[in-house]
């Protein structure tokens, strides 16, 4: 279990951010959360890697920064992932589950704008769903009509990515858009998103969780969250098959 000491401990010693040292710190006393904003501040300028940044700002945003320059960092990230037209890049097969064969259509549309099968699998497999999931880490209410519109995405692991956010912000209003994007997705990616589900307290929640996971995974992502495992928790969220996780198992 991480501690307040060893996640401030983390923070200065590391080159690496470890997200649940800043959900720890974040649950701290105001006062420790300023001490450790302007660290965060001096990465955020001094990184060159987009990842790095991107969770450097979500964490700033999540502690309480006032300086919007991290926010309008991860909104101009977000935004455009959300609203990416580009198809789902693998295929679905006939037992409407996800497949490892890279879809026809999204070799067409990675073609028509001049990027590589592996650039374009990048993008939407990894940096997509990235933006999105450090906008929904910021625990910030104005990034909801944002993640909403992910959710409407063509790719499964930004709808993923969006219902996280929206269930770690408890915006109940957005339950039935989650259950609609859980209705439209293939079974193994109805599952890992109906995790996000578990932690809205609604009869309707609950009942879809069961609806679109198995029994036993339906366990699982109860049983993680009564041990206090947050919907970002240390454990990885459902299948990438960009990954290799096996399908239908939210832990590699």
């Amino acid at each position: 279990m991480v501690t307040l000491p060893g996640a401030i401990a983390d923070l200065k010693s590391s080159e690496f951010l470890m997200m649940n040292d800043i959900t720890v710190i974040a649950a701290a006393s105001r006062d420790v959360r300023k001490s450790v904003i302007p660290l965060l501040e001096a990465r955020f300028s001094s990184s060159q890697r987009t990842l790095t940044r991107e969770q450097v700002a979500a964490s700033l945003v999540r502690l309480g920064d006032k300086d919007e320059t991290s926010w309008n960092f991860l909104v101009a990230r977000a935004i455009p992932a959300a609203e990416d037209d580009a198809p789902f890049p693998f295929e679905i097969g006939p037992n409407r589950r996800v497949t490892k064969n890279t879809s026809p259509a999204f070799l067409r549309w990675a073609a028509d704008h001049h990027l590589s099968k592996g650039q374009a699998l990048e993008n939407e497999a990894f940096d997509n769903p990235g933006a999105i999931e450090m906008l929904g880490f910021t625990k910030d209410p104005r990034a909801v009509p944002i993640l909403q519109m992910a959710l409407a995405s063509p790719s499964y692991f930004v709808e993923a990515a969006a219902a996280d956010g929206l269930a770690d912000l408890g915006d109940k209003a957005s339950i039935p858009l989650i259950i609609e994007a859980c209705s439209r997705a293939p079974a193994d990616a109805a599952a890992v998103m109906a995790r996000s589900l578990v932690y809205f307290d609604t009869r309707g929640a609950q009942q879809a969780v069961e609806l679109y996971a198995s029994r036993e995974t339906a366990a699982e992502y109860r049983k993680e969250r009564s041990e206090g495992i947050d919907v970002y928790g240390d454990k990885p969220l459902g299948w990438n098959p960009a990954r290799s996780t096996p399908p239908g198992n939210p832990h590699p």
